[in-house]
């Protein structure tokens, strides 16, 4: 029995299924394309906050993110819990967008100081 990989965000426990079976989950190639996707923004991620970006407070914090994320990322693949590590992207991409806008803002607010007449 395939667990299909859109059924975890309907059902999260169904990604246990084959596991309780005894044999190891065969990925599905959809699978495969989000964690070669994944590890490439993260390897450009840790390459651009060393070497690109403009040094701030927290770009120290932001590389032990990225790469602490290709770490899980990597070790969930090799490990072969692809759905739980499917469904962990899912959620830290939701958050990463939000801090990142969080961000854009508070800096935009910074650099717009205007000076009343």
């Amino acid at each position: 029995m395939c667990v299909e990989t859109h059924d975890i965000f309907n059902d999260p426990l169904s990604m246990w299924i084959e596991w309780e079976s005894g044999e190891e989950p065969k990925m599905h190639w959809q699978v495969q394309i989000i964690y070669a996707v994944q590890s490439a923004f993260y390897i450009h991620s840790i390459y651009a906050t060393l070497f690109m970006d403009l040094w701030r407070k927290d770009s120290w914090l932001m590389f032990v993110h990225h790469f602490v994320a290709l770490a899980l990322l990597f070790l969930s693949y090799v490990n072969n819990f692809t759905l739980p590590g499917v469904l962990v992207l899912f959620l830290h991409d939701n958050s990463d967008a939000t801090l990142e806008i969080t961000k854009l803002s508070f800096y935009l607010k910074k650099t717009n100081k205007r000076t009343v007449l």
